[in-house]
Order: structure tokens, then sequence, then C-alpha cells
């Protein structure tokens, strides 16, 4: 019985161990292929079945490990390396370039307007691009230029700002830290994310859960592509409800 039973927790640790290698291998997947993946280069049919098959895997394996969490002991080892591999992938996928999104041009021609100190809900970016619209600061016009490709790729740039004002002072923040430059905006979030987790300990701590529970976050293929990848804003939101 003793030897079934080790047999067993060997099986559910080589899942966990196969789960780990696989979310680091798609996070330096994506940080290489992300250059060839982006929206306005239109990557055909070859390129994306890969790129979306590894994420389908990378999903099954998760659903997989987190269903099989209880099997594996509750302890600081297993504790640490969750914490440090779900680190490490979002460290590497810092400098990826968002595969197949746009959103994030947004977010840096908000962050820029707001830094400079204009308001980002009175003109939209069609407006500050049209350089003949007296309506519109020449500063922000100078803006635009300086920002290259960034304005000319935001989605529906005839609608202004849609971002709630916290938004805007961390898109402004990131502006600060580096001009148009994506990886400042993703480190934010990892710093807004640190404090999730944080958070998230405490409640578990709270409910007398296992603290190993924070795999289903932390691990999260989707919550760390979203985020570290596409670079989505949606993690502040999270952090606020929380």
């Amino acid at each position: 019985m003793d030897n079934q039973k080790e047999t067993k927790n060997k099986f559910f640790i080589s899942i966990w161990i196969v789960f780990f290698i696989l979310l680091i291998a798609y996070s330096f997947y994506v940080l290489i292929k992300s250059p060839d993946l982006l929206l306005n280069l239109k990557p055909i049919t070859d390129e994306i079945v890969p790129y979306t098959a590894f994420r389908m895997i990378l999903g099954l394996y998760f659903f997989i490990a987190v269903f099989n969490i209880k099997k594996i002991i509750n302890n600081k080892f297993w504790l640490w390396a969750i914490i440090g591999v779900g680190f490490v992938s979002r460290i590497i996928l810092i400098p990826s370039t968002p595969v197949l999104e746009d959103d994030y041009y947004r977010y840096l021609w908000d962050g820029a307007v707001t830094a400079n100190g204009y308001n980002a809900y009175v003109y939209s970016p069609r407006d500050v691009m049209n350089q003949e619209d007296d309506n519109v600061p020449k500063e922000l016009h100078k803006l635009a230029i300086e920002s290259g490709d960034v304005i000319k790729n935001i989605n529906h740039p005839h609608i202004r700002t849609i971002y709630p004002i916290l938004s805007q002072v961390v898109f402004a923040t990131a502006y600060f830290i580096s001009p148009w430059e994506y990886w400042a905006w993703k480190v934010l979030l990892l710093l807004f994310d640190l404090a999730l987790i944080l958070i998230l300990f405490k409640t578990l701590s709270e409910l007398k859960l296992p603290l190993l529970f924070i795999a289903f976050y932390w691990l999260n293929p989707i919550v760390i592509h979203e985020f570290y990848n596409a670079a989505h804003m949606d993690l502040l939101a999270l952090l606020l409800i929380s």
C-alpha cells in the first residue's frame, strides 16, 4: 500500500513539474515569437496555429495540475515553487511584444497626454492626428508626431478615451518611467500584481485554506498572458475589487 501511495504521489508531482516546465517554456516561446505575431503584421494561419496549440496544451495541463493540487504536500517548498515559477514567467514576458493585440497603444497615448498636462477625455486620437485642426493644442500635434506608430495603431481612433481616471494616472506613470514603452506599463502591472497576491494570501489565511491555492491565480496561464504579454489593464480592476 505504501508503495502504491508513493507511486501516486510521484505521479502528481510529475504533473506539476511538467506544468512548471511548460509555463516557463511558453513564456520564452511568446517572447521569441511575439514580434512575428503583431496584429498590424496580419500573421498568417500557419504562424497562429502553433501559438494557439501551445496555449491550449498549457491550459489543459494547468487544469489537470490545479484539479489535483490537494494531492501534493502543502509545504513551503511547493509554495515557493509556485511563487517562483509564476514570478519568473511574468518577468520573461515583460519585454515581449503584445500578440494580436492593440489596446496597449491607447494606454501609451493616454499616458503621454496625461503626463504632458492635457485631458485625455477631450480630444480623440483622430482629432490630434489632424495637423490642420486648430482646435487641438499644438503641443498635442507635436506629441502625436513624437509617438510615431503608437497613435496610428490605436483602435477606434475617432473615439475619445473610455478608461477611468485611476487608469490615466497609472498610464501617465508608465510614460514618466519610459515614454512610449509598453514594458514600463507592464512593470507597473507587476507591482499591482504583487499587491494583489498579498491580499490573496491574507484572504486564504483568514479562510483557513491551503496557501497553495494561490496557484489558481498566480499560475493561471490566461492571467499571465493577458497581463504580461497582452498588457491589458484589467489587473487594476482586480486589485480594487479584491
